[in-house]
């Protein structure tokens, strides 16, 4: 990519960024979160404008900041969680404002210091229902804005990391990873009398297979 002036690039999200030893002194901010939240996952894409402007007002008083402009909250990722009853997954940026004074890493540090207090399990989580919050990797600031009030990718990194570390150790514990082998679609298949290339004949698959062939 090449990029003509760095006023046209707002934000890149980069995974894995903080690994760059080269990169652990630029200056950083937080600026996305991953929550989960209520919210009732749309069924139809009749349902999805009202879903997110109802999610953008929810993160915005979650935030506690009732003068954010809504269109620095961005939306990137919305995730069901069908284990649980209208609850998501929800992954939000804040984008710098155009008049407003306060920078996303201000509004994130602010949310960090009030979910983080008891580990997340407090008066304000309770109040606004929420848990497993990441922050993720920091961004690194690329042009001269603000940067004598950030501290180093590394810093950044460290400060963030024992929540991170919290949540995805709950995570790992509620939602246990599943294997995927398309039984589902080879019972299907078979059902209709039909075994094609893309018919998954999975050795996990021969139980369900095998109710269908011998009926038990």
């Amino acid at each position: 990519m090449v990029v003509i002036e760095l006023d046209t690039v707002k934000d890149i999200y980069f995974d894995g960024i903080s690994k760059y030893e080269k990169l652990k002194d630029y200056p950083s901010q937080h600026k996305r979160v991953l929550v989960e939240m209520d919210g009732k996952y749309p069924k139809s894409e009749s349902e999805r404008v009202s879903f997110e402007s109802k999610l953008l007002n929810d993160i915005k008083e979650i935030l506690e900041e009732p003068d954010l402009d809504l269109n620095r909250i961005q939306l990137e990722n919305i995730t069901d969680i069908s284990t649980k009853k209208d609850r998501v997954f929800v992954q939000f940026v804040i984008m710098n404002g155009i008049y407003e004074k306060k920078s996303p890493h201000e509004i994130i540090s602010s949310f960090k210091q009030k979910y983080s207090e008891n580990d997340g399990n407090n008066d304000f989580t309770k109040k606004y229902n929420i848990e497993n919050a990441v922050f993720g990797e920091p961004s690194i600031i690329l042009d001269d804005e603000d940067v004598e009030k950030m501290k180093s990718m590394a810093q950044e990194k460290e400060e963030f990391e024992k929540i991170d570390q919290s949540t995805f150790e709950k995570i790992e514990s509620d939602y246990k990873r599943l294997a995927y082998f398309g039984c589902d679609k080879a019972v299907q298949d078979i059902a209709s009398g039909v075994i094609n290339a893309s018919t998954p004949l999975h050795k996990e698959c021969e139980e369900d297979i095998n109710k269908i062939i011998r009926g038990f």
